[in-house]
């Protein structure tokens, strides 16, 4: 980060401790500044338990600039420790998280437009852990520039935040986004069960989008126009119980106006006010939505006005994307946050210096960079220990996906039906007390050749007979080793959803029109295809009776199930016909290539084969298995 480089930063994903343990008052008495203690006046949120707060004073031995009575000076034999890292950087970096994301633990990052700071972005990244127990100890990530000098162009997204001393300040900042921030304040170790700062913005052009804040103490977000004045924008905020107010506006001359626009949101549980600010500072809310428990006031100058706030405003000079308002509550946790809609690192919830600490773990097999054919099964070992407890459990990651968990050593599981591919792996480890830890990562390849399989699922069948006008049983396919997957042959009414995330079709509806229909999935991969096939029989009860044969009639065709269960054999399919077979092409019952030619072979070339014929045009003439 202090490179002055243009870089990119790539960080694997996994847990790294930034911590610097030291004697927090060692260390103020040596800035001239003095660490001040007292008891809280009211239980905390979480535990319901007093705690001790401790407040910096920027003063040498006096607690008097804080104002508050009760305070005594905390002596350095009081040993009161401090482990915030404070890592300043230089212009143009990116700083990403690989895979699930990194956890940053520790980690107070500053970027300082001093050093010629700006362009910088922050992707996919757990920042946690500083100094949660002292107030004003210390920013997980903040920029910081002058009113002649601002730090331009900073993203941060997709971030998770927890247990931070001073909150996310952002000072002296233009063209600036913070997108899909989990921003969670809740804090055991601190007065109110709340992080007591979030987010102070000054002198700032700063976006926020799609955010998520939960258990803060307000000031989501306190702005203020110090000499340059703020222009913040916000919607798409999901708002979960603020002890204070939610957004706060404070210019400080005609010239240094604040404005927070505030749109597009959900709140709830605002136990406070909506808004607070003075002269020269404006709020304005449209189309928030506002949930159970949520006081609609506001105050000015210290006047409190029931109601929702509507100062005067700016306009955004970009389009953006509204999200539907009543379904935020529900949409945005799961998108925010390291990790995000691709499934979060599992839960760390170690909080140092007041609990014991988690159990260790580290991967053990397979060896990183290993390889296994398509079909071989992978074991994943782990080793774990607890030096103040016990090992509960160990689970095992491929991706996102568990693949099991072992609860006694040896601690091992076994992955099997991976597809080709590279994969990174881990192990959790969870002790007598709750607390997890993660392992580093190992990864490794399966090489080789998936086939394609489709496999039935659902209540209904796949061949099924009813009257028009009324609905098919609903029934599904999923599939395995397919780059393709192709439903056709449906009558009109019955649609097919393809869910490609979960390789999932799902069939159901209405038949608009009468007959018999042969329909098809087809998988494809590479040379490889299978083919799953059914009949659904529209009959129409008005029509005029036909002298057609009840039972279909018998030619080269497929296996197809029955409504009752049974396995019908060369039932008629509607396939195209041509007097002559001029191809063909024979696969094995799991759909891998075996022949093609012009010619029958005069022996299969196994056992049970599916069988393939095309006439001169290339038209498909029948399949069947043989």
């Amino acid at each position: 980060m202090q490179s002055n480089d243009v870089v990119t930063i790539l960080v694997p994903e996994g847990t790294y401790d930034f911590r610097r343990m030291r004697n927090a008052v060692t260390e103020a008495n040596a800035a001239g500044r003095t660490w001040c203690r007292t008891t809280c006046g009211e239980t905390n949120r979480v535990t319901g338990k007093t705690n001790k707060f401790y407040r910096i004073a920027f003063e040498k031995n006096s607690c008097a600039s804080l104002g508050e009575s009760g305070l005594e000076i905390v002596k350095e034999s009081d040993n009161l420790q401090a482990w915030s890292n404070w890592i300043t950087t230089k212009p143009n970096k990116s700083l990403v998280g690989m895979g699930r994301g990194a956890n940053l633990r520790g980690a107070s990052i500053v970027v300082r437009s001093y050093e010629g700071s700006g362009n910088h972005i922050y992707r996919n990244l757990a920042i946690y852990d500083v100094n949660p127990h002292l107030i004003e100890g210390g920013d997980g990530l903040e920029t910081v520039g002058s009113a002649s000098n601002h730090v331009k162009k900073f993203w941060a997204d997709h971030i998770s935040y927890k247990w931070i001393s001073d909150g996310m300040d952002m000072e002296f900042v233009d063209d600036a986004t913070i997108s899909y921030l989990d921003f969670d304040g809740a804090n055991e170790y601190n007065c109110w069960g709340t992080d007591p700062y979030m987010a102070l913005v000054e002198d700032a052009h700063l976006t926020y989008a799609n955010n998520y804040w939960h258990n803060t103490y307000g000031r989501v977000p306190k702005v203020t126009g110090e000499s340059n004045g703020s222009q913040v924008h916000l919607y798409n905020q999901y708002v979960d119980y603020n002890r204070f107010f939610i957004a706060g506006a404070n210019g400080h001359s005609a010239n240094a106006k604040a404005y927070v626009r505030y749109e597009n949101s959900y709140i709830d549980n605002g136990q406070g006010y909506l808004a607070e600010w003075g002269d020269n500072g404006y709020v304005y809310f449209s189309g928030v939505t506002f949930g159970s428990g949520t006081k609609q006031q506001h105050r000015y100058n210290g006047t409190v006005t029931q109601g929702v706030p509507n100062a005067a405003t700016f306009n955004p000079s970009y389009s953006f994307e509204k999200r539907t308002v009543a379904n935020i509550p529900k949409e945005i946790p799961k998108l925010v946050g390291v990790g995000g809609r691709y499934g979060k690192m599992p839960e760390y919830n170690q909080a140092f210096g007041l609990s014991n600490k988690a159990a260790t773990v580290s991967m053990t097999a397979p060896a990183s960079g290993a390889k296994f054919e398509v079909g071989a099964t992978v074991t994943l070992k782990a080793d774990a220990k607890d030096n103040d407890g016990s090992v509960k459990s160990v689970a095992f990651y491929v991706g996102n996906t568990l693949v099991g968990t072992a609860n006694s050593a040896p601690y091992q599981v076994n992955a099997s039906g991976l597809e080709p591919g590279m994969y990174s792996a881990v192990a959790v480890v969870t002790d007598n007390s709750g607390l997890s830890q993660m392992s580093a990562f190992v990864t490794f390849s399966v090489e080789g050749t998936a086939y394609p399989e489709v496999v039935k699922c659902g209540g209904g069948s796949s061949s099924q007979s009813i009257n028009l006008g009324e609905p098919i049983v609903d029934f599904c396919y999923t599939w395995s080793g397919a780059e393709t997957v192709v439903p056709e042959g449906f009558p009109a009414g019955v649609s097919t959803s393809i869910d490609k995330e979960n390789r999932k079709i799902s069939i159901s509806g209405t038949p608009a029109e009468a007959g018999e229909f042969a329909f098809t999935v087809t998988a494809t991969n590479n040379d490889s295809t299978f083919i799953k096939s059914g009949r659904i029989v529209v009959t129409d009860p008005n029509a005029p009776e036909s002298s057609s044969s009840a039972e279909p009639e018998s030619s080269s065709g497929e296996i197809v199930e029955s409504s009752s269960g049974t396995t019908l054999f060369a039932q008629r399919m509607n396939w195209a016909t041509e007097a002559e077979t001029a191809f063909y092409r024979i696969f094995d019952m799991q759909g891998r290539p075996l022949y093609s030619g012009d010619r029958m072979p005069a022996h299969m070339p196994a056992a049970r084969v599916i069988v393939v014929e095309f006439g001169k045009s290339g038209s498909l003439l029948r399949r069947y298995i043989r």
